[in-house]
């Protein structure tokens, strides 16, 4: 398993992308990546780290800022 997604509802692949979450992939080269879209081919990348604690406070940033336009 290479990345942490977070979402609503069990079915988040078949929503639009301006409903789905930021996820965190890591590749092979430990490079932690937070991308806007875990299932899209042109997600977006907001930051890239080898530091997984840096990883943790983006996503946890992104995901604040989306509870807050709810």
């Amino acid at each position: 398993m290479n990345s942490l997604v977070v979402y609503r509802n069990q079915e988040v692949w078949k929503s639009a992308p301006a409903d789905r979450w930021p996820a965190v992939s890591v590749g092979s080269d430990g490079v932690y990546a937070v991308i806007s879209d875990a299932w899209s081919g042109e997600a977006k990348v907001f930051l890239a780290t080898t530091d997984p604690i840096l990883a943790a406070i983006e996503l946890g940033k992104l995901i604040d800022a989306i509870r807050k336009r709810r």
